[in-house]
């Protein structure tokens, strides 16, 4: 879709049930109004954003990777926000998947176990390659989770944190904050580094929320040393999976190791069902507890079940410059 008609819905313009409620949020802050109990629990909050916007649509025909952009960076401002206002025991510190191999368990500490299904996809992505004394950067570090299991398990040489939103950086400094690891804000697409500064760069289930992949690709190139690796996981529908493949394949990096991991995301999922969704009826009210299972995609969800019908899929890539 390349332009934006008044009918369009958030869903049309590649939003998901959570970019929606941010714009909902943002509707009544905004705007100055309250959308009704009723509304709000509607299952299609896409229909009422798109007629609220239809007026302003109709006289200016936008881009849609702007809004896209624009609804990610509205989303993701009130759900750190929200976190940082109800997690007050700093427990959420993954919002990963997970990754799961026939129950297979790798080694952690007592105090790692509760995330271990999200760390297991940062053990399969970060040991694709051999990072002991290495300069790392992760792109979309979000609350840091998975860095700090990289640094404090895989002994690399330094490992930097970038995200756009600056309330995950601040929370990260904060909690993270050694002599071998920090955290800068920073966007994906337009990355504050000099050429040839990291042996590896990390980006987990990140990159779908990008309006430019190919840049954000780009980047990484440059700021990769000569022989330096991408390594990168992240799902999306069939048609957008085939289009990461292809901007891989156009790009100057080399694809020396592919991995299509929808089951054993799917295993990670069930198996941590049961304890995410004691954490979401603990921290979010009740209307937006449904919300929350879909954004988790615990079993029986609707992005669970795309995954189990393979309408998402999910994937891992080694690549090399």
């Amino acid at each position: 879709m390349d332009e934006m008609s008044p009918d369009s819905t958030l869903r049309d313009l590649g939003a998901d049930s959570l970019d929606e409620l941010e714009v909902i949020l943002e509707l009544d802050q905004k705007l100055d109004m309250t959308l009704p109990d009723e509304i709000r629990q509607s299952c299609k909050p896409s229909e009422i954003c798109a007629s609220l916007l239809k007026k302003d649509l109709s006289r200016n025909q936008q881009n849609v990777i702007s809004m896209k952009e624009k609804l990610k960076n509205i989303f993701f401002k009130f759900w750190y926000w929200y976190l940082n206002f109800i997690d007050k025991n700093e427990d959420i510190i993954f919002m990963n998947y997970g990754y799961s191999k026939d129950n297979n368990k790798i080694e952690l500490e007592e105090t790692d176990e509760k995330n271990r299904y999200s760390i297991q996809l940062y053990h399969l992505v970060a040991t694709g390659v051999n990072i002991k004394g290495k300069d790392i950067l992760e792109v979309g570090c979000g609350r840091g989770g998975g860095l700090s299991y990289i640094n404090r398990y895989l002994s690399p040489n330094f490992v930097t944190g970038v995200d756009l939103n600056k309330k995950a950086i601040n929370f990260c400094n904060k909690k993270y904050s050694t002599d071998r690891i920090k955290f800068l804000q920073a966007n994906a697409q337009k990355l504050n580094f000099q050429k040839d500064s990291f042996d590896a760069v990390i980006n987990i289930e990140s990159s779908h929320r990008y309006s430019r992949i190919d840049l954000f690709i780009d980047e990484v190139y440059r700021i990769l040393k000569p022989g330096g690796f991408f390594l990168f996981a992240d799902f999306g529908d069939n048609m957008e999976i085939e289009k990461l493949k292809t901007q891989f394949v156009k790009s100057d990096l080399k694809i020396v190791r592919f991995e299509n991991i929808t089951d054993n995301v799917i295993e990670a999922l069930k198996l941590a069902t049961p304890d995410r969704e004691e954490l979401i009826r603990e921290i979010l009210p009740k209307f937006f507890q449904n919300l929350g299972r879909n954004f988790a995609a615990l079993e029986g969800s609707s992005t669970y079940n795309s995954f189990l019908t393979k309408q998402f899929e999910y994937v891992f890539y080694v690549l090399k410059k």
